[in-house]
């Protein structure tokens, strides 16, 4: 038996996380100009930049000089955020305000990111001042890797491209400088030239707001930023948890309550790193906006206003004083599928990681092919037309659930051990065949153990008619099997396989349609099955890949062609030759 030498790789690209190192953005023209400028500079920092984009406007470049929090400066604020959505998708972008709203002092703080190129439109007289101005206000030790210089007054027929190149290092601030001219002919999407009133924001001691934060986007990255401008000493944010979350779509996909509650700590560290910050899981729609006393305002969108409401009139009850309501504004997912959400969401992207490598697999001390997807899911997931889809795209399927009806029948492996287990009751009058009804009633009914019992009989005989079918199919040369078998993780068989892939659905929707599909069950008969199985929680866990078929079929063809598409590339990856299959049943 041949262990797997090579570990099947996600993506055909480094992973970004490996080069944890960032651009900054440094800018000091009118916001006016940088608004039109905006996606030309942030392609430019996308090219320098793995995975994190820091922008930072400094008017005063060198001068340690406060930026006032006003209209316009929030409408710059916003256009970045948003063009950030088409020009970089793929980075972390956040726009620093660092030197905004308070006049004073803040204490230099660490960037999540250490700085590696610094992209800035203009030229200070000395290199130095530079240098000693980026190590006061964002701690970058010099000398940088990469300087890039940007011109904004170029002329508009200019193309985007390197202009000069300096591999000197100049007065310990660069180990390489490029100038480029940026082509502003291309104009920003609009969004930022929303109609708002001039002048300064208001300012309040405490913000408040809410949201579940999963997997942060810039649109949560707007509330987060507004709220920041908003707040002049502190800042409380519930993140939901429980029931806030437990009906969500594709909730299974979120990313656990810690790591959220870090991903909100960590960017308003870096963006306002003098702000306090609260920061409580919530269960409710309340959580501490009706208990903190010292708070001036709410931040909302049109889906929570009327939450923002309640709030106040929970505040009223408890005799504290009564939030100003600030309403945001969504951005727009340029990204979107016909049916998905308008806004940016973290539904849709939870709904994009569909069919996509969610962990890597394990290696496993089993031979390496034919490559075996273990292919799982509850009751009524669509688990079945799936492994359909896969056998029409060029897998070979092994269906445990057919093998399951042949270990039960008259000559089955299984037939003789299960009667004298459950007794005779269980089989048909005529044929004297298991009645799969009958004995139905009396596993899934209140006493578990039963259940447990025919799993311990019928399992292993499943295994075995599965290892002679995935036997067969080695033999023949086939490159992937399918081993779709509902109890795959139960019945411990995924460490037989090189990846698991499950099928979800919401429980409601697996009600429906088990009632649809065996009228003769009642409501409590198909709840107390899908009670007795795995939840999709604990299946998705366990899964490299998780697949869907809540919506129309054409939805589930994409996804699955696009999880055949990856996967043949990790086989081509591996690079390695066909042999023998060691399956389940075998020892």
């Amino acid at each position: 038996m041949d262990s797997l030498t090579a570990k099947p790789q996600c993506l055909d690209r480094p992973d970004p996380e490996m080069f944890p190192r960032s651009t900054l953005v440094l800018l000091s023209s009118s916001l006016k100009k940088l608004r039109r400028c905006t996606p030309s500079l942030l392609k430019a920092a996308a090219k320098t930049a793995p995975r994190h984009i820091y922008v930072s406007y400094e008017p005063e470049l060198t001068r340690a000089e406060s930026v006032p929090a006003t209209d316009e400066f929030l409408r710059w604020v916003l256009s970045v955020y948003n063009e950030a959505s088409i020009a970089a998708p793929q980075h972390d972008v956040r726009v620093l305000l660092r030197n905004v709203v308070s006049t004073k002092a803040k204490p230099t703080s660490r960037l999540q990111y250490p700085i590696a190129t610094v992209l800035t439109d203009s030229r200070p007289e000395r290199q130095e001042e530079l240098r000693d101005y980026l190590a006061a206000r964002f701690s970058v030790e010099t000398p940088v890797d990469l300087l890039v210089y940007a011109g904004l007054e170029k002329p508009k027929n200019l193309k985007t491209g390197p202009k000069k190149t300096d591999t000197s290092t100049h007065g310990d601030l660069y180990r390489r400088r490029v100038d480029i001219d940026l082509d502003l002919n291309g104009t920003s999407s609009g969004h930022s030239e929303q109609d708002l009133p001039s002048g300064r924001l208001p300012s309040y001691h405490g913000v408040v707001l809410g949201g579940t934060f999963d997997r942060i986007h810039n649109g949560h990255k707007v509330l987060l930023a507004e709220s920041c401008l908003l707040a002049r000493e502190k800042i409380v944010c519930g993140v939901t948890t429980g029931d806030m979350v437990k009906y969500k779509q594709l909730h299974e996909l979120m990313e656990p309550l810690d790591t959220r509650i870090a991903g909100v700590r960590d960017f308003i560290s870096d963006i306002r790193p003098d702000l306090e910050q609260v920061l409580e899981p919530i269960p409710d729609p309340y959580g501490p906006s009706i208990v903190v006393p010292d708070l001036g305002c709410i931040v909302a969108s049109d889906e929570t206003i009327r939450g923002a409401e309640m709030v106040n009139v929970h505040r009223k009850q408890r005799g504290l004083s009564q939030l100003v309501i600030h309403k945001i504004n969504m951005l727009t997912d340029h990204h979107r599928s016909v049916e998905e959400e308008t806004k940016i969401s973290s539904s849709s992207l939870r709904k994009r990681l569909l069919g996509t490598l969610l962990r890597e697999p394990q290696v496993k001390h089993i031979d390496p092919t034919p490559y075996v997807i273990g292919l799982t899911g509850g009751i009524a997931s669509g688990k079945s037309s799936v492994a359909e889809r896969l056998r029409k795209l060029g897998a070979r399927v092994v269906d445990c659930d057919k093998l399951g009806h042949l270990a039960y029948q008259l000559d089955g492996p299984a037939y003789r051990q299960v009667v004298d287990t459950f007794g005779e009751d269980i089989l048909d009058a005529e044929t004297k065949e298991i009645d799969r009804r009958k004995l139905s009633a009396i596993v899934f009914g209140a006493d578990s153990d039963k259940l447990s019992l025919l799993n311990s009989i019928v399992w292993p005989q499943i295994a075995r008619l599965a290892n002679d079918r995935l036997t067969e199919f080695g033999r023949d040369g086939a490159e992937v099997v399918v081993l779709d078998a509902a109890v795959l993780l139960e019945a411990g068989w995924e460490k037989f396989t090189h990846e698991v892939w499950t099928c979800i659905i919401p429980p409601k929707e697996a009600l429906l349609r088990i009632r649809k599909r065996n009228p003769h069950i009642s409501e409590a008969e198909a709840s107390d099955r899908m009670t007795a199985q795995l939840s999709n929680d604990d299946r998705v866990a366990k899964s490299n890949v998780v697949l869907s078929t809540l919506w129309a079929p054409e939805v589930t063809q994409k996804q699955v062609e696009n999880a055949w598409c990856l996967l043949q590339q990790r086989i081509s990856d591996r690079g390695e030759t066909t042999v023998h299959q060691s399956t389940p049943g075998s020892t």
